[in-house]
This record gives C-alpha cells, structure tokens and sequence, in this order.
C-alpha cells in the first residue's frame, strides 16, 4: 500500500491517500470505487498492472462481470478528462490490464536549490539498445542502454537513475533500485546501462526511471523520465 503523505503526480493532477485528488488547487470529488482504483494503479506508477489484479483487489468477496472493470475505468477517465485516444494518462493494453503515468512526488528531503535548477540540464539522445516495442521472451534477460548529455553547467558526480515504483514481483520488470550514472562534465555524453529481467507472463511492459543526487533529492521532477516499454510473447513452435 502506497504512505499515506506520498504525494504523487500525473498530468495537470495530485494524490494522496491523505488529501485525495486535486487539479491545481482545486479538490476533485472521485467517488469511493475510483480511488480504489486510483489508489491500486499508484501502488505501481507507471508499471501495467493486469485486470484480474485490479479485480481481485476491487471486489475481493464478490464475483463480478469482466466488463464492471471497463465501466470503472473509464468513469476514472472522465474524472481526469482522459476520455480521447490516445489517451494522455489511463492507458489500456488489451485483454491484459491498465497503466497510469504517474510518479511519485519527492518527500521528506530538503528542495533543490534555485542555483542547481538553473544551471542543471538533461537532454535524451537515444535508446542505444532495447526501442520501444521490442519483443521479447518470457523471463528474458536484457540490458537497456540510454545515451543523455549533460546540457547544464553542473557536472554529475554521485548520480543515479531511481526505479518509478517497485523494481521486483509478479507482473513487473524486474531491475535493480538505482542504477548509477557515470560522472559527466557539462556538454559531455554519457552512456547509462540497465540489467533487467521481462517478466514471465506475455503482455506489454512498461517502467520507468528519475535522476536522483547523492542525496536522493529528484533532480528534474518535471521532465519525463526514461523509460523501457517491451512486448513479452511466447515464442511459436
């Protein structure tokens, strides 16, 4: 279950199990299913979490229609005026289950300084290894490379990528916590290597990954993260 203060962030809305939903400074009402469900895809940001998970989790005393699901999902989506494909925030991965894009908030560390957000970037070059969509077996082994470049004026020393969410168990990508960044000086590339594991069970995976100091303070919580996206299939005989 996700900390009560956890504060977590996705499109133009917060949560947490505290003070609920907001857009902005504005609380929205949800009704008590909706969160449930919120509160389910959050437990896992940014990772698919299968529909007989969310069911079991939803209605564990009570047999209900596949379909009930559905209905909820897209009551969700209205709340977040996510209703158009493709859509932004709840996305669906047929016959398999649902994904939030969603990360966590930092909580209890000091802020960033103003002097370091100014002069810290990041920029994304490419996916050396691993694109999006590639496919692979269930329990396969795979290392995924990014190449960024530092575009500040701060050099990295210390740094780390941080896994979005749970990094092990049924149903995810299986990797280490954190996975260090090697040091790079303004204006340098570097490459940053991934060990991880597809999970056993065909579908389509996502998981995601934030930048953290020495101090394990988010360095650009508003930049998207890096992510890996795979399709686990069986092979044929």
């Amino acid at each position: 279950m996700i900390p009560k203060d956890q504060i977590f962030r996705f499109g133009p809305f917060t949560f947490s199990r505290a003070r609920g939903l907001w857009r902005g400074t504005q609380p929205i009402p949800v009704r008590h299913l909706e969160r449930q469900l919120l509160k389910c895809l959050l437990d896992r940001p940014g990772e698919l979490v299968r529909k007989e998970e969310l069911m079991a989790a939803l209605w564990p005393d009570s047999h209900v229609a596949p379909n009930t699901l559905n209905v909820l999902v897209r009551r969700l989506r209205v709340t977040l005026g996510d209703r158009t494909r493709p859509h932004r925030l709840l996305t669906s991965y047929a016959r398999i289950g649902y994904l939030l894009i969603a990360s966590p908030a930092p909580r209890r560390v000091a802020p960033v300084s103003s002097r370091i957000a100014r002069g810290d970037k990041s920029r994304f070059v490419r996916d050396v290894t691993i694109p999006d969509g590639s496919i692979l077996a269930p329990g396969e082994p795979f290392e995924k490379i990014w190449e960024i470049q530092n575009a500040g004026s701060v050099a990295w020393r210390g740094r780390n990528l941080r896994r979005v969410g749970t990094s092990s168990g049924p149903g995810r990508l299986v990797s280490e916590p954190l996975t260090a960044i090697p040091p790079t000086q303004p204006g340098r590339l570097c490459l940053i290597r991934l060990a991880l594991k597809a999970p056993q069970q065909p579908g389509t995976y996502y998981a995601a990954w934030k930048m953290v100091d020495e101090h394990g303070r988010e360095v650009f919580p508003r930049q998207q993260p890096l992510f890996v996206n795979i399709d686990v299939v069986l092979e044929r005989e």
